[in-house]
């Protein structure tokens, strides 16, 4: 009996260790798979993130290389409509200004896509002025919706703060979108644009209502409104146009930016789109607590000519739009191809006696690069104050505003370039330095008060022109000056006098003789005082 029980605690245990011994191999070969799982998921990872960066790379570089010449072309264009132009030529060369604009668009919203997609989108929430923002964004809109006969207007809620925290750049591009697609699909009545504040148990929350009178979306369009590449009503979509991005990378961005947009609409009657955003009140743009860029002053018009500038650019095309430009303003400007040589040009003009007052940097150039000449400059002793550096970029991503900033630059000016946007920025950092709030606000050193003198000097002409003997009045230099009105009116925010200057314009040449010229100012006269 008692070997018997020993043989049973010897096989007991003989099975407990063989037991013990599969649990362990077991857990051996679990160990070493998770071992070989976690190697995978790590490879895997650093795949992702080489994957990521190589196209956050890639849309850095189609965003400088598909900008770059669109520049050129919309730069370009821009000149022409400011130069002596026949009614022919003018609404050619504007033909082309519309479709580089168009294309710019679709560009952005292709590589929104790419970059909301590799989750490298990044937002740059400031202080903004939302009334000024829904009027600007109106603004661009008016003339394509006065050929059509239609009204855009704008209204703001008085519990509206004056300023909000939004990210401006990508609530502006929404905001276009959406006024854009209801300009584009409405053919009488017209679209409302409206603010408003809600209540809610989480907050308030900010609306933004863009709302027209157009054709409508029907209900299976409603399904699919947000979806890339779909635009809901196809036999429509062929008709209107477009690529069905636009308001998918609306609904987007709204999302990244914890807001939403939902839409009703139906056939016949109209859509309301409403963008729904947390409500963060910013300081406001008259508080002395406001943040706000530093600045040397804006310059009197007298000492822009004197000023030396230095552009670094690789570009030919960009090379000589800017130099265009420059020389337009009456601005001495040199060019350098690269990053080395823009040094190089900086040094020797300090050493020369001439040193440069402002250099515009191109981000991206061979060997060198705008970053790196910059890091260079400061390294070397050229300070913010002694030279500004401001960049000339096709990217203006918060990420990108954030490495000219790192690197030393003071601001940027982003790719297409127009007149008005250079000469904003140079008179902005040209003036001494000390300037006062009052002398800045009172500066006549920018082309916006330069358009001013010249819109009023063409009224104050126009009234005498009412009243005096038609004999005595040069109304071909009246119309060559309206011709220069309606040429630049739209780029201060004057579409409508543009179009009515050029509308005067056509008709006092068409008149002919001084008692026909003064008829034609006395009918149009009130719609001319009106757009003034």
């Amino acid at each position: 009996m008692p070997e018997t029980v020993l043989i049973l605690v010897v096989l007991a245990a003989a099975a407990a260790l063989a037991v013990a011994w599969l649990r362990l191999r077991r857990a051996r070969a679990e160990t070493a798979a998770l071992k070989d799982r976690e190697v995978e998921l790590c490879a895997a990872l650093e795949r992702a993130e080489q994957a990521g960066t190589a196209k956050s790379t890639f849309l850095a570089n189609m965003s400088h290389e598909i900008r770059t010449p669109l520049n050129g072309v919309i730069g370009f264009t821009e000149l022409l409509l400011e130069s002596d132009l026949d009614d022919e030529q003018f609404g050619n060369v504007q033909l082309i200004a519309d479709a580089g604009h168009a294309m710019m668009r679709l560009v952005n919203d292709i590589l929104d896509v790419a970059r909301i997609e590799a989750g490298q989108l990044r937002l740059m929430e400031e202080p903004t002025d939302l009334r000024e923002k829904l009027r600007q964004c109106a603004k661009l809109h008016e003339p394509m919706a006065r050929r059509k006969g239609l009204a855009v207007s704008t209204f703001v809620d008085d519990a509206v703060p004056e300023t909000v925290i939004v990210d401006r750049l990508r609530l502006r591009q929404v905001i276009l979108n959406l006024i854009g697609n209801a300009v584009k699909f409405t053919e009488e009545g017209g679209i409302d644009v409206e603010a408003r504040v809600e209540n809610t148990t989480q907050g308030p929350v900010l609306l933004i209502s863009v709302i027209d009178t157009g054709i409508g979306i029907s209900e299976e369009g409603l399904e699919t409104i947000f979806t890339p590449f779909s635009q809901g009503d196809e036999p429509l979509a062929r008709h209107y146009g477009g690529t069905g991005l636009g308001l998918a990378i609306s609904s987007q961005l709204v999302g990244v930016t914890n807001g939403r947009i939902t839409v009703h609409s139906k056939r016949g009657i109209g859509t309301n789109f409403t963008l729904r955003l947390p409500l963060v009140e910013g300081a406001s743009a008259k508080s002395p607590t406001a943040s706000a860029p530093p600045r040397r002053g804006r310059v009197d018009t007298t000492e822009l000519p004197a000023a030396h500038v230095l552009i670094a650019e690789d570009n030919r095309i960009n090379q000589q739009l800017v130099l265009a430009m420059t020389q337009s303003l009456g601005i001495d400007a040199r060019l350098a191809n690269n990053g080395e040589e823009a040094v190089r040009a900086v040094v020797e003009a300090r050493e020369a006696g001439r040193p440069f007052d402002v250099v515009l940097m191109d981000m991206q150039m061979p060997g060198v690069d705008g970053l790196e000449a910059t890091r260079r400059l400061r390294d070397l002793g050229f300070t913010a104050s002694d030279l500004p550096i401001i960049a000339l970029t096709a990217n203006c991503y918060p990420e990108d505003v954030e490495a000219c900033s790192a690197a030393g630059m003071q601001s940027h000016i982003g790719k297409p370039v127009t007149t008005v946007a250079l000469a904003r920025e140079l008179a902005r950092w040209l003036g001494p330095a000390g300037t006062s709030a009052a002398g800045e606000a009172s500066s006549r050193g920018n082309l916006e008060a330069r358009y001013l003198q010249r819109k009023e000097h063409i009224l104050d002409l126009l009234r005498r022109s009412l009243h005096e003997a038609p004999d005595k009045t040069d109304w071909a230099g009246i119309a060559g000056e309206l011709h220069k009105l309606a040429g630049v009116a739209a780029n201060f925010g004057d579409a409508r006098l543009g179009t009515v200057s050029r509308r005067l314009e056509r008709c006092l040449k068409q008149a002919g003789e001084p008692d026909c010229c003064q008829a034609a100012l006395l009918r149009e006269w009130p719609a001319f005082e009106q757009a003034a």
